[in-house]
């Protein structure tokens, strides 16, 4: 069986990138399970919001991170959204839209995560993984700061499943709850080595054959743990 590991730590605890997604599909309260601001993890950096929605609703989704909107309103973000992204990915409130803006301060790391969600890399480290033929969909993010250009994102697809996770048939979300951490292994595709879980996307999840390849590439500071597997 597979093996599949999360991020512990770093080995150094500044914030080197500090930054957000100018805009999200805000928060709602589910009318059936209650649910109000709930942290999401899910993004898809290509969106162009500019290009899907009108100026009014551009209003309210560059503040929509600390804001919570009626739950009309997020059904009519989420359809819109919808027309663009497809049926197959998954849209819940909270859903982050287009690049990352921010800066850095201080040293860079080979590998960033400012939240357990959010893996950047040096891009010398995303062309030896390629290399190596892991892959990968990157994209530029808008850091000031010295050598902010040096990092790109790159995103993780929300796949596979969480055992013993029930989420809300009409928001999408699990209500809150602690997470499994426990990943179901025939429901993640071999060719999967970076990735959110679809119904507990709070955290990244790697592969063994991925934290080995970091570790061939000497990128230092960073330690994982094993996740449970079934």
């Amino acid at each position: 069986m597979r093996e599949y590991y999360e991020v512990s730590s770093f080995d150094t605890y500044h914030d080197s990138v500090d930054g957000d997604r100018v805009y999200w599909i805000p928060s709602a309260e589910c009318p059936l399970c209650k649910e109000g601001v709930q942290p999401c993890g899910l993004a898809y950096p290509w969106i162009e919001p500019e290009t899907v929605f009108g100026i009014e609703s551009l209003d309210q989704l560059r503040k929509a991170s600390c804001d919570e909107c009626a739950w009309t309103d997020y059904l009519g973000y989420a359809a819109d959204l919808r027309k663009v992204l497809g049926d197959d990915l998954p849209i819940t409130p909270g859903v982050g839209l287009g690049t990352y803006a921010g800066r850095v301060s201080g040293k860079i790391r080979d590998m960033e995560m400012p939240l357990p969600y959010e893996l950047f890399l040096r891009r010398w480290v995303v062309e030896a993984l390629r290399k190596e033929g892991f892959e990968l969909r990157q994209f530029d993010i808008s850091l000031k700061g010295k050598k902010g250009e040096d990092l790109v994102e790159i995103w993780l697809p929300p796949i596979g499943l969480a055992a013993n996770v029930t989420l809300c048939p009409k928001c999408g979300r699990s209500g809150g709850k602690q997470y499994s951490r426990t990943v179901v292994a025939a429901s993640v595709p071999d060719t999967a080595h970076c990735f959110l879980i679809r119904n507990e996307p709070g955290y990244a999840v790697f592969s063994r054959e991925f934290v080995d390849a970091l570790k061939r590439l000497k990128v230092k500071g960073v330690r994982f743990d094993n996740l449970a597997v079934v």
